[in-house]
Order: structure tokens, then sequence, then C-alpha cells
């Protein structure tokens, strides 16, 4: 299904005063409509013989509103529209801000199966060397300079120039299966992306003229930008990459106009890089509630079928063997390669 573009309907007057984000979609997909005001990108799709509907662009749909159009009106129209035995919603606190509250826990409340994600957020305030100064500490800041002083260098890059070098990244640290099994994973991947966001570009980092570090940086909107696939070359870890790599990221989003950047979520199964993204002033006070809504029968027992393999996943035994780290590397790599980007 191609993207659908749809004109916006005329505000009343006494409306005027809205601002509307962006209406690009995350995924393709058909645009739903609440009340003529409000947009959402549609992604459809089976699992078995279930049909779930996904809303992932709720953020990017967010409105700043004088007047609140309540999550009921918001339920009704998307019950009574929308063809389907489930439907996921996912809403993010930073870009919802007071809407949060009353939309979370309606639809919270209307869940058969919910899950809480505490995004890792760096809140964009004041110019870049306000960042530099009062967000990353002592330390960050030591080993961005220890990084250039040894020659590194960090730029914009075209990914499809440094395919090779990508890969190469990709496959350096021992013990964990790496993301793309081979160049064709690599490539549909910056297709996809490049494709299905607001904006997308890669940043750098090179030792001489070989690429050793790299990150894809999406938008979602004009003011989220999402940093992704952040690796490094650890032939070369002790040069102090992912730091300048983190630091340039940060600096080119804010250029481009971010006022929130989001690597991931916080996890108890990666401490080091939690600390690290700490000295970079990432917030955790923030949440992300994702619900699904059964719209039928079928889509009751869907559910109950996630919700008793979720238990699973979440059992005494696994999460003791995730303590460890040869299994915890294979697991999150089993949890790659079931991802099939298409």
């Amino acid at each position: 299904m191609g993207k659908e573009t749809v004109a916006p309907r005329q505000l009343p007057a006494d409306l005027d005063d809205w601002k509307v984000y962006d209406l690009v979609s995350l995924s393709t997909g058909e645009t739903v409509w609440i009340k003529g005001f409000m947009g959402f990108s549609m992604k459809r799709r089976k699992i078995g013989s279930f049909t779930v509907v996904d809303l992932p662009s709720w953020d990017t749909q967010t409105l700043h509103l004088k007047h609140v159009v309540p999550p009921e009106a918001v339920w009704e129209e998307l019950r009574l529209n929308l063809k389907a035995d489930v439907v996921g919603i996912g809403i993010k606190e930073p870009l919802m801000r007071n809407l949060f509250e009353s939309y979370s826990s309606f639809f919270a409340r209307k869940a058969s199966y919910l899950r809480v994600i505490r995004p890792r957020i760096l809140v964009v305030e004041g110019e870049l060397d306000d960042i530099w100064k009062y967000k990353l500490d002592k330390k960050a800041r030591n080993a961005i300079r220890r990084a250039e002083r040894v020659g590194l260098r960090a730029e914009e890059i075209n990914p499809w120039e440094h395919i090779p070098d990508i890969l190469e990244c990709n496959r350096s640290k021992r013990g964990v299966p790496p993301s793309y099994t081979n160049e064709e994973a690599l490539a549909n991947e910056i297709k996809f992306l490049a494709l299905n966001f607001r904006k997308f570009y890669s940043i750098g980092v090179f030792l001489k003229d070989k690429l050793i570090g790299y990150e894809f940086t999406m938008f979602s909107n004009n003011e989220l930008a999402l940093f992704s696939r952040f690796l490094i070359n650890y032939k070369y870890k002790e040069l102090n990459i992912g730091e300048l790599l983190l630091w340039k990221g940060i600096e080119k989003a804010v250029k481009e106009g971010a006022k929130l950047i989001q690597y991931g979520s916080w996890s108890r199964y990666h401490p080091g890089l939690d600390t690290f993204l700490e000295h970079f002033g990432f917030r955790k006070d923030f949440k992300t509630l994702n619900v699904y809504i059964p719209l039928t029968l079928v889509g009751r027992i869907f559910l109950m079928q996630k919700r008793f393999a979720n238990r699973i996943v979440n059992s005494t035994v696994l999460e003791h063997l995730l303590q460890h780290k040869i299994f915890r590397n294979h697991w999150y790599a089993l949890k790659r390669i079931r991802v099939k980007i298409t």
C-alpha cells in the first residue's frame, strides 16, 4: 500500500490558533482523521488469521490544543472506522505533553495488553554551547577532546559509499552476531529509513580515510530526532569513537531543529550504554505507553496469546539467563534476525 496524502480540512475560526505537526507518516499506510482535525498514519498487517492496525505515528500528529479533543472522541472514531481485530497505539509523553496523562489513562483502561517503556531522551535547551557546558559532564567532554587529539574526525556521510566499512563495524565485536548478515540486508534498511521518515541522514567517524564508526538519524517530525544503529569498529575502541560520534550526532540534530533526541530505551540489560548516555545528559523521566485494544472477539483471543507469550519471555528462567553476557548477546541477535524489513 502506497502513501496517501490527505489535505487538512478547514479549521473553524475559533480554532485557528492550533498548531498541527507535519502529517508525514512513519510507515506507509492510510491516513485516519479524527473529527476532521487529528491525523494518524495507519499500518495494517496480518498476523496469521488476525488483522492488526498500528498507529505508529501517534506522536507525530500531536496537537498543541486550545480546545482539547477528548480521548473518548478519538476512541469512538477509531472503534467505528477501523476494520481490524486489534488496534495498537503508541503514546509518547515528551511529545503529547499535557495530553499524555488523560490519553494514556483512558487507553490503558481499554487495553487488553500494554507495555510501558522509558525512552532515553535528551531535551534540547538553549544553544549548542549550553548543551556542551550543562548537559555533558566533564568525563564526556574530555573523551571528545581526546578523540579529536588523536586525529578522529566526524562528518555527515552517504552510507551507500561506505557499505564495506559499515559491515565491518557490525562484525567487529567478538561474541555478538552482526545486525546485517549481508550487503542486501543493509541496503534494504537504508532504503526503508530514507523512504519512511521525515528526514534521514548518517554521521560517520573517520581515522584518516577509514570509517570506524557510524550512526543513523531519523526525524519522525520537526522536533524529535531518533538515533539508530550506533556502532563502532571495536578494533579501535580505545580511541573514544563513541563519544565523538554521539556529540556530532547531537550537534547535527540540534542544527536541524530537534527539540528532543531519543536513543532507544533504558534497559537493565545494557547498564554500560545507560551510563554512557547519562554522561551526555539523557533523562529517565519520560514514558511511552504502547497499548493494544481488541475490537473483536478474535482480537481478544490474539491478545490472550500475546500476554501468555510475554509471560514466557519475561519468565524467571529467561531473566536469569539474560544476566549472563553470552546468553544476552544471542537473545538480542535472535530478536534482530526475526525482524524482516520489507
